[in-house]
């Protein structure tokens, strides 16, 4: 089976590589299909999860056409002593307490999506339900090498071509990786979500 993915010696690189020996996913894994039956549950429940998740972005994308449709904020000019002018972009207008509720929602959804599709692929590949080492089964998202290679033994009963597939696509495998971090977003987004003392979101000097 051969995919286009980030090679883990080449720290982003991309390219075709092999995934195995094999040609075939058939011939990669040890496929169960007798237990792709009772992995059916799982797959439905991340079906489930990845549609309420596109509920909540529909439901955010709303409220937050609509924020900004009543033009919360409003850009204050001021001289400064040194003959600068400074703009300030002052709230009106404190944003949606529900946008912070539906976000974490939305990510949980989607979080908990990945969880259950590998989840999935380790009852089909064992051929037990519930897998082994089921209990300690997450989707990895690793930030760094050294975090990846402590969690780890998490993957030690799932195949090694899965192991390698998921490690590919880790976080730090991008060219760019903090622009695959979510939790810098979601400063970013508390951050712009609270007010100052004035209201103020950012200064810039003219």
């Amino acid at each position: 089976m051969r995919l286009p993915y980030a090679s883990p010696e080449g720290h982003g690189a991309r390219g075709d590589h092999s995934l195995g020996e094999s040609s075939s996913p058939a011939e990669a894994l040890d496929l169960h299909p007798a237990e792709q039956s009772q992995a059916r549950a799982e797959i439905r429940l991340l079906q489930a999860r990845l549609e309420r998740a596109s509920e909540h972005f529909q439901a955010f994308g709303d409220i937050w056409n609509a924020y900004l449709a009543r033009r919360p904020h409003h850009v204050r000019l001021s001289d400064e002593p040194d003959g600068s002018i400074s703009g300030r972009l002052q709230r009106d207008e404190d944003m949606p307490v529900e946008l912070s509720v539906l976000l974490g929602e939305y990510l949980y959804e989607l979080r908990a999506a990945l969880d259950n599709c590998l989840y999935a692929v380790a009852v089909i590949t064992s051929g037990q339900n519930p897998p082994p080492n089921a209990e300690r089964l997450e989707w990895p998202i690793r930030a760094s090498r050294r975090e990846w290679t402590n969690q780890v033994g998490r993957y030690r009963a799932l195949p090694d071509v899965v192991v390698e597939a998921l490690e590919a696509i880790q976080p730090y495998q991008a060219e760019f990786p903090t622009w695959n971090s979510l939790e810098s977003h979601w400063v970013s987004f508390r951050l712009i979500s609270q007010d100052g003392n004035d209201g103020q979101v950012y200064e810039r000097d003219a």
